[in-house]
C-alpha cells in the first residue's frame, strides 16, 4: 500500500479517528480528575569532607546510600511526625505510611542527597522535608562532634525545600498524552480495516483484482 493510498484511507476515515481520539482523552480528563491530588517537596543536603582527601571522598560515596537509607526510617519518620504533631490533624498518620511517602537518591558526584516528599498537602510536605533534613544534619554534626575536625565529613542543608509543584493529577497533560495516542490507534485501526476489507466496491478496483476491464455494471435497484 502507497503512502496516498494510506492518505486516502485517513481522510476517508477522518471522523472514525476522531472519535478514538475523543474517547481517549475524555477518559484520560476522568480519570486524571478521579485521583487524589498529590504534590512534591524537594530539599538537598550536601556531605563534604573537611579537607581534600581522595579517601575521606571515597568514604562519603560508599555512605551516602546509607545516609539515604537512614533518612527514611521509621524512627526518623516518627520525629517528623511527633515533632509537626501530625496526628492531630491525621490520625491515621504513622510512621510507615509516612515512610511511602519519602525517596531520597545519593548524587556520588557532588556529594549530596536529595530528599523528596510526596503528600496530598503542600504545606505539609514542605514541613515534612525542612523537619527531616533539619534532624539529619543535627545528628550527623553530633556524630561528627568526637572525631578529629580534619577528618569530619560536614552534613548541610544547601537550601530551603522547593515550593511545592504539584505531580497529581496532571489533566492537560494527561488529556494531551491520550489525545495523541488516540489519534494514533485510531488511524491504525482504520488502516488495518481497510487492509482487512477484501470486497470490491468500485470498476476500478475490479479491474485491478481480475485483471481484465469491466464491460459494465448493473445498477442498484430503486425503491
Amino acid at each position: 500500500m502507497r503512502i496516498r493510498d494510506i492518505l486516502t484511507i485517513i481522510i476517508k476515515r477522518g471522523w472514525l479517528i476522531l472519535i478514538f481520539a475523543a474517547a481517549t482523552t475524555f477518559g484520560a480528563v476522568v480519570i486524571s480528575k478521579l485521583q487524589e491530588p498529590a504534590w512534591r517537596v524537594s530539599v538537598r543536603i550536601a556531605v563534604t569532607p573537611a579537607r581534600a582527601d581522595m579517601g575521606l571522598s571515597e568514604t562519603i560515596n560508599r555512605l551516602l546510600r546509607n545516609y539515604g537509607e537512614h533518612l527514611t526510617t521509621r524512627r526518623m519518620a516518627q520525629i517528623a511526625i511527633d515533632r509537626l504533631r501530625l496526628q492531630d490533624k491525621d490520625a491515621t498518620m504513622t510512621a510507615e505510611k509516612l515512610r511511602k511517602e519519602l525517596r531520597v537518591s545519593a548524587q556520588l558526584g557532588n556529594y549530596t542527597l536529595q530528599l523528596d516528599v510526596e503528600d496530598r498537602d503542600p504545606n505539609r510536605a514542605y514541613d515534612i522535608a525542612a523537619v527531616l533534613s533539619g534532624v539529619f544534619v543535627e545528628e550527623h554534626t553530633q556524630k561528627m562532634a568526637d572525631i578529629d575536625p580534619r577528618d569530619r565529613l560536614n552534613a548541610s542543608v544547601l537550601d530551603r525545600p522547593t515550593w511545592p509543584r504539584q505531580i497529581r493529577p496532571r489533566t492537560k497533560f494527561n488529556a494531551l498524552g491520550a489525545g495523541v495516542l488516540g489519534l494514533l490507534v485510531g488511524g491504525l485501526v482504520v488502516v488495518a480495516w481497510e487492509l482487512l476489507d477484501d470486497t470490491l466496491k468500485t470498476s476500478e478496483q475490479t479491474e485491478q483484482h481480475i485483471g481484465l476491464p469491466v464491460l459494465g455494471a448493473i445498477p442498484m435497484a430503486e425503491s
